[in-house]
């Protein structure tokens, strides 16, 4: 959706409004997608800010890069 293409006429409110709509429940599913994808991997952490204290996320972040620092130094098997 342009702004132009609503501004010259060749585009009606209604059917900009509805683009709008579409557009928007496309980005969120891939953001969704993308969260999901994410938060699988070993590579992150998730952090549950409703079900756990912010003072908490502090310590979590450091024991995960210990942890994350541990294994990045071991040999990979082969």
């Amino acid at each position: 959706v342009c702004s132009s293409d609503l501004a010259s006429g060749r585009m009606s409110l209604a059917v900009a409004v509805e683009a709008i709509k579409v557009r928007t429940r496309r980005f969120a599913k891939q953001q969704r997608t993308w969260l999901k994808r994410f938060r699988a991997s070993e590579r992150s952490l998730w952090i549950d800010a409703q079900n756990e204290a912010e003072s908490a996320w502090p310590e979590r972040v450091q024991e995960w890069l210990l942890h994350r620092s541990r294994t990045m130094d071991s040999p990979s098997p082969t």
